[in-house]
């Protein structure tokens, strides 16, 4: 049996894999376009960092994120996108690079993290109770995602492209080498 954090590790590494796959597929007029649902794979990328760089260093390491409060405010989620968020996406490259640095650190974190604390509280303005629910969040946030641009990307409406199962149905490291069957 798998542990809660090799669980989230497992997820986090598949959403990530399958975000960068699917921006390596898009034109630059794609990457930014927003779809029915109005964001983009930018702002979903922009959205995402946000989130981890909140995880990451407020929660885990009660230190100061790295991007500005204002970016992470732009890119929380939960309200219509304005052209002022717009103006704050990083330039293609940038953001792609930042996010999958950001993810390797998240990764990082999470394999060297005592499980023993997955219960532990979080800071007081965390809206999440304990460090683990932060930790379950972040993997569910990045699948919620990869089936929003299923949906509203036009290249990847219809398919299944951005949401498929992963290819092992175990994250146990004796398991993962053996394939599922679909």
């Amino acid at each position: 049996m798998s542990s809660a954090g090799r669980v989230v590790m497992r997820s986090l590494d598949e959403t990530g894999i399958k975000l960068r796959q699917l921006s390596e597929i898009l034109s630059e007029d794609e990457f930014y376009a927003e779809g029915t649902s109005a964001v983009s794979m930018a702002w979903t990328f922009m959205h995402i960092l946000s989130l981890e760089d909140w995880t990451i260093n407020r929660i885990m390491r009660r230190a100061a994120p790295v991007l500005p409060y204002e970016v992470r405010e732009a890119f929380k989620g939960g309200r219509p996108v304005t052209d002022e968020d717009r103006k704050k996406i990083l330039p293609r490259r940038e953001l792609e690079a930042q996010f999958s640095a950001t993810r390797e650190e998240t990764l990082r974190l999470l394999s060297g993290f005592d499980e023993s604390r997955w219960d532990e509280q979080t800071p007081v303005d965390c809206r999440f109770p304990t460090l683990g629910t932060v930790w379950e969040n972040l993997a569910n946030d990045c699948w919620w995602h990869l089936g929003q641009l299923s949906s509203s990307v036009p290249r990847f409406s219809g398919t299944t492209m951005a949401v498929t199962k992963p290819r092992y149905h175990s994250t146990d490291p004796d398991d993962v080498s053996q394939p599922s069957t679909p």
